[in-house]
C-alpha cells in the first residue's frame, strides 16, 4: 500500500488482505477505542426515550380526545 493512497484503493487493499495477516505483518493493530461506540450509544438511547416520550404524549392526547367525544378509551374497551 503506497502513502496518499485513494479511500477505493484502501478498501480493496483491505478485502484482499485477511486481517489476522496485516496484524501479523503489523500493518493493522488492534485499539480499545469505544468513544465513537459509546456516543453513538448515548445518541440512540437519547434519540428512543425522546421517540418514546413523543409517543406517550400522543397516547395521552388521542385517549384525551377520545373520553371528551364520550367514547370509551382503548384502555376502557380491553376491561
Amino acid at each position: 500500500m503506497r502513502n496518499g493512497a485513494s479511500d477505493k484503493e484502501v478498501i480493496r487493499w483491505v478485502k484482499t488482505h485477511d486481517v489476522f495477516d496485516r496484524l501479523d505483518a503489523g500493518v493493522s493493530e488492534l485499539v480499545d477505542d469505544h468513544n465513537d461506540l459509546d456516543r453513538i450509544l448515548e445518541e440512540t438511547v437519547f434519540q428512543y426515550n425522546h421517540e418514546l416520550a413523543e409517543g406517550y404524549r400522543t397516547m395521552a392526547d388521542e385517549n384525551r380526545e377520545t373520553a371528551e367525544r364520550g367514547l370509551p378509551t382503548f384502555k376502557e374497551i380491553l376491561r
